[in-house]
């Protein structure tokens, strides 16, 4: 295993930790804001946006003019709902208590900036993020934050006072942080992660306490992929019923009905909407209120039913490329050749309509309102990857 100093991706620059903020302040505590306009080392930088990004941005700020016209015309507002809802959400959050996620993730239409803004992946367990870990790291070559990185087997010998970037005996570059829990969060943010530039990706469940990693200077780009809530709670089920090697193994529920785990405390609750918000409480509509905000504001969304496309958008809007000595890596991966995937697990399908199905809808309602807003800005976000000579002709 091969360890590298602490040092940027080809094409990136380390960052200053000259951005408002000590590198060890807690990750429960408020960031302060930082003048970005009077920063000298924000010039550059901006001069310098990376190629993708920048094609990103510009497509962007076309397609948030063309729902502007929509939202103003009658007709158009009629044919296209979410253009005006879009618009005014964007202006500002009307919500305090996800302020941070506000200041430190960057919003769809905010301009682009490869070189102070770090891709962070909402991981939603049973959506095809184990794929994406592994398709990213391996046959794109990033560099990733993930639950490897606070692995001792991997980390053994690596000085955990400093960043650092060492290659795992799968040829994947990795940090030397845990992004995947709290306490990794933690050690991430008091080295100055998101200010290092040394992770391409970095990937946690954690996304609304992950927005502590970053300041309105070091933003953090936030993509996902979702499923439909009830046949991630399915897979979720049989899941644990196999898998020893997760902490939540739960191997006496392989003699339960999914009726029964529905009515147990082993069931997830609306988990989504509650990972975006950072709550376990009891949820309101003002609650996925505020979820469909930072959907629609922050995050780039893919779909695992239609992974390939999703792909592409994550690719163009990041300017990611597959390495070319590893194509078909990418297409393999994600299983578009076969029925399954690297990491699926074959179990029975839960039937629209059943009692199972609404035994699971009945604890993740707010997921399924979530998931159905989510599809509906899939469809609107697709004009932000719209082929300008596709659409003349």
């Amino acid at each position: 295993m091969a360890t590298l100093r602490a040092s940027p991706s080809p094409g990136k620059r380390p960052r200053s930790s000259d951005d408002g903020t000590s590198a060890g302040t807690a990750l429960n505590q408020d960031v302060s804001k930082s003048n970005i306009e009077n920063d000298p080392t924000t010039e550059p930088i901006r001069i310098n946006m990376g190629r993708g990004l920048l094609i990103g941005g510009i497509a962007l700020v076309g397609a948030i003019g063309f729902l502007v016209v929509l939202s103003r015309s009658g007709s158009g507002h009629d044919s296209n709902p979410l253009a005006s809802t879009y618009i005014s959400r964007t202006l500002s959050s009307p919500y305090g208590d996800i302020s941070q996620m506000d200041e430190n993730f960057a919003s769809l239409v905010d301009p682009p900036d490869a070189l102070t803004e770090t891709g962070i992946f909402f991981h939603i367990p049973k959506a095809g993020g184990s794929a994406m870990e592994y398709m990213y790291g391996f046959c794109f070559d990033l560099t990733l934050a993930t639950e490897v990185g606070g692995n001792p087997d991997f980390v053994q010998g690596i000085d955990p006072s400093e960043l650092s970037v060492f290659s795992t005996d799968w040829e994947v570059q990795m940090v030397n942080v845990d992004s995947t829990t709290l306490d990794g969060l933690g050690r991430a943010k008091k080295l100055g992660l998101a200010q290092s530039g040394l992770a391409d990706i970095i990937f946690t469940s954690y996304i609304h306490q992950a927005a502590k990693l970053f300041s309105p200077l070091y933003r953090g780009r936030v993509f996902t992929v979702m499923r439909h809530p009830i046949e991630r709670a399915a897979s979720e089920f049989f899941y644990l019923q196999d898998a020893s090697w997760e902490e939540t193994y739960s191997p006496e529920t392989k003699s339960w009905t999914i009726q029964e785990y529905a009515a147990s405390d082993c069931a997830e609750h609306d988990w989504i909407t509650k990972q975006l918000l950072g709550t376990w409480q009891e949820l309101t509509e003002e609650d996925l209120q505020k979820a469909m905000y930072i959907l629609e504001d922050k995050v780039l969304i893919g779909l695992i039913d239609r992974m390939e496309e999703s792909v592409d958008r994550f690719n163009r809007y990041f300017g990611w490329e597959e390495s070319p000595d590893k194509v078909p890596c990418a297409e393999d991966m994600l299983g578009h050749k076969s029925s399954t995937g690297s990491n699926s697990h074959a179990h029975p399908k839960v039937v629209p309509g059943s009692d199972d199905w609404e035994a699971l809808a009945a604890i993740n309602r707010y997921d399924i309102q979530l998931y159905d807003f989510a599809v509906a800005l899939f469809e609107e976000q697709g004009i932000l990857f719209e082929d300008p000579e596709d659409e003349e002709s």
